[in-house]
């Protein structure tokens, strides 16, 4: 056995091969390392760090917050917060100023910003810029809840925007862009993600904004003052677009012939113009304002263009988004023939029954369905019944199923099913419609379990395919 006495610990690495791996750590990591060790923070070894991480509401005394707060003494937690984010300006004017990297792979900043720092978020900006650079991350917002405080906005500068050949990922919260600004001038840079920015008026997210020649995931999350998203060829590796949460767009999204695989929108219906999208994989809509009725032109016309996904998810509060007179004149505004996953988030109410079926009647190659669970409200229900009461199916609908409906259908996972009527209407149709059908999972609510009859007659329901598995969770 070798004598205790004569093993290397980690303090006694040489400071060569120290040095190597605090290059390789984030500024709060190297600075906590070095905290180990009186010889390296005499050094500085810490200085040698490549990646400069600066976050305010690490060096908050939280817990002595919310004890002053529970005392009813909000003064006191103030000044403690005061004297955490002083202590934290110190801390990043130190890091900034004695770091010796000649280049950076990240910048991240988060700080709840007020008029009094401009000055010094602008420096700190700049001397991170100075070292090329190939992450930045700006987050302006107090993401202190338990004593949060009044921010100001903060207007991205003017020199931010400049020339950057060494930036590749970009992540901006909370801050103000001018509409004189854009990226065109950061010609290596792959990602691109906007959240909580508010332009100073109406703007366009085009190429003449994003034109970055290598862009490839763009993120675009509760932003304000958006006028129009129009994006063509010439983002020509653009592969992930993400808007979620916005104001809403008033001139809609445009996609007209990018090289997108994966589309996903959350917000108010807004106009889509959607065409040579032929390397479209995955698509996610969420519909948040379904006020529009059946007839409305965003609501007919909401996914024209998407022709090509594999996979393709609708998680809208209330899918009624598709006019019923499509259901039985079998003249869908949309064909989905290369869907072979397909996503419905539904509370399964009457009024949403057409949507789905003409959805699945779409989707001629589907072979993955998935139904999870929407909890709506009784207020909601009762408000979109009275307004699209569209109730009346022909006799015998339900129990004869549809031929031509999900003939390649083979795996099914219905999710909180609560054997309700339309429940189980929907499962016999897809039972009776679905030849290649291999296996149905229904995961049971948890506290409303459909009876033993109810489960014995589904058991015993024909079925188009007689090699279908009906599994319970």
């Amino acid at each position: 056995m070798a004598d205790v006495s004569s093993t290397t610990t980690f303090l006694d690495l040489p400071l060569v091969l120290v040095i190597h791996i605090i290059t390789l750590l984030t500024f709060s990591d190297a600075y906590n390392v070095c905290c180990l060790s009186r010889e390296w923070m005499r050094e500085r070894l810490w200085c040698f760090c490549a990646s400069i991480d600066l976050h305010e509401e690490s060096h908050l005394d939280m817990a002595g917050m919310q004890r002053h707060l529970s005392l009813g003494r909000r003064i006191r937690a103030t000044k403690l917060k005061n004297v955490g984010r002083v202590r934290f300006c110190v801390m990043a004017e130190m890091a900034i100023s004695r770091v010796q990297t000649p280049t950076l792979n990240s910048f991240s900043l988060q700080i709840a910003f007020t008029s009094k720092l401009k000055g010094q978020v602008n420096r700190w900006l700049s001397a991170a810029l100075s070292k090329r650079v190939a992450e930045v991350s700006l987050d302006m917002a107090d993401r202190d809840t338990t004593l949060p405080i009044h921010t100001d906005p903060y207007v991205v500068p003017s020199f931010f925007f400049e020339e950057r050949t060494s930036i590749m990922i970009v992540r901006l919260s909370a801050c103000v862009i001018r509409n004189e600004c854009s990226f065109r001038g950061f010609s290596h840079l792959t990602s691109l993600a906007l959240d909580g920015i508010k332009f100073r008026s109406n703007m366009n997210i085009d190429e003449s904004f994003v034109g970055c020649p290598l862009l490839e995931n763009l993120v675009i999350v509760s932003c304000f003052g958006i006028l129009k998203i129009e994006l063509g060829s010439g983002m020509e590796r653009l592969t992930t677009l993400v808007v979620r949460d916005c104001e809403p767009i008033p001139n809609g999204i445009v996609l007209i012939g990018t090289s997108l695989e994966h589309f996903e929108y959350k917000g108010a219906l807004i106009r889509f113009d959607f065409g040579g999208l032929d390397f479209l994989d995955s698509v996610i809509f969420n519909f948040i304002d379904t006020a529009y009725p059946y007839d409305h032109m965003e609501t007919c016309y909401f996914l024209s263009g998407i022709y090509f996904p594999r996979a393709f998810a609708i998680t809208t509060p209330a899918i009624k988004v598709l006019p019923w007179e499509f259901m039985f004149l079998r003249m869908p505004p949309i064909n989905l023939p290369y869907v072979q996953r397909l996503t419905i988030k539904t509370s399964l109410e009457q009024f949403e029954m057409a949507t789905i079926l003409t959805l699945l009647r779409c989707a001629t190659y589907l072979k993955h369905l998935i139904i999870l669970p929407f909890n709506m409200s009784r207020e909601m229900i009762e408000i979109h019944t009275r307004l699209y009461p569209y109730d009346d199916f022909p006799d015998g609908f339900w129990e004869t199923g549809d031929d031509t409906a999900m003939p390649q259908l083979k795996i099914v996972e219905y999710g909180d099913f609560a054997g309700r009527l339309l429940d189980f209407k929907l499962l016999r149709f897809i039972l009776h419609s679905s030849h290649n059908l291999e296996k149905v999972v229904l995961k049971l609510r948890l506290g409303t379990y459909p009876s033993q009859t109810q489960l014995q007659e589904l058991m015993e329901e024909p079925v188009a395919s007689r090699r279908v598995k009906i599994l319970f969770h």
